[in-house]
Order: structure tokens, then sequence, then C-alpha cells
């Protein structure tokens, strides 16, 4: 039953999932939690670094965490990219051990940030998020895609 409700209350926060056309063209997105009451609970923001990212890039940038004062970075300042590998379209992130230390819904938001912001890259359809090489037992399934995230008027580069 608590399940339900967090999962109930996950799908009320991100409610819809939908990229925007002709907001993506070229460019990437980083994926913050939002502090506004109402709306999305992730926010979108065009990725600042030059040429085309890579995964450690981009999850350096999430975890640096956004300029924006109404946005918050979704992954602790303690947590490290121990590696990342592709693999048929999944790409394998295995973070440090803190990452572990998070639940519930800050642990949902920031698993759906990263996959949001991975997804983008060309040829992963799908991420897999360890933490200090262990998976992380509250998942029923461990390979996430941006498809499983409820999103309104958060923009998404599907074009990858």
């Amino acid at each position: 039953m608590k399940r339900s409700i967090i999962l109930l209350a996950v799908a009320l926060l991100l409610t819809a999932c939908a990229a925007v056309p002709g907001e993506t063209e070229g460019g990437y997105f980083l994926y913050f939690l939002s502090e506004e009451d109402a709306g999305s609970a992730l926010a979108a923001v065009e990725y600042a670094g030059e040429g085309q990212p890579d995964a450690r890039q981009l999850l350096s940038a999430l975890i640096a965490g956004p300029d924006d004062p109404d946005l918050s970075a979704p992954i602790p300042h303690t947590v490290s990219v121990r590696s990342s590998r592709l693999e048929e379209g999944v790409l394998y992130v295995d973070l440090s051990e803190d990452y572990g230390g998070l639940t519930g819904m800050r642990l949902t938001l920031a698993d759906y940030a990263i996959t949001l912001t991975l997804c983008q890259l060309d040829g992963v359809d799908g991420v897999c998020i360890t933490a200090a090489g262990e998976a992380l037992s509250y998942r029923s399934h461990q390979i996430l895609t941006p498809e499983e995230v409820i999103l309104t008027g958060v923009p998404f580069r599907a074009d990858a």
C-alpha cells in the first residue's frame, strides 16, 4: 500500500511525458529538481558546456548543480562517477557509494533526472544506475528509460 502511494505521488508530481517539439534542436538539457509548488518536479536547463558532451560531462554538470536558485541538484555533491559504458543501447553508470544513500522520492527523482539527461546522448536508449557496483534494490527493474518518466512542458531532446 505504501509503495502504491509513493508511485502515485511520483506520477502526480511528474505529470505527462512528452518532448516539446522545436525546443530541443542541437542542445542538451540537464534535469534539476524544481522548488516550485506547482508543476513538474523536474526542470530542464540547457547544458552550457561546449561541443558534444559525454556521459561523465553531463553527470558532472548534474552533480555541480544549477545556477538558478529555484532549482537544486538531484544528486548530492558528494557523489562521484566511478564508471560508464555503453552496451547495446544501455548506458551503465556506476556512481559512488553515496548515491546508494538516497531513498524514497529523492532517489526516484535523481534516477529520473539522470535518465532524462543521459538518454539524450547518441545511442543511449536506457540507463542502468548502480552505486559502488551494486544495484539499488528498491527498483522492480534496473534499466530506466525516458518513457517511464512523466513530464509536462519540460523539453526533452528525443532526436538524439
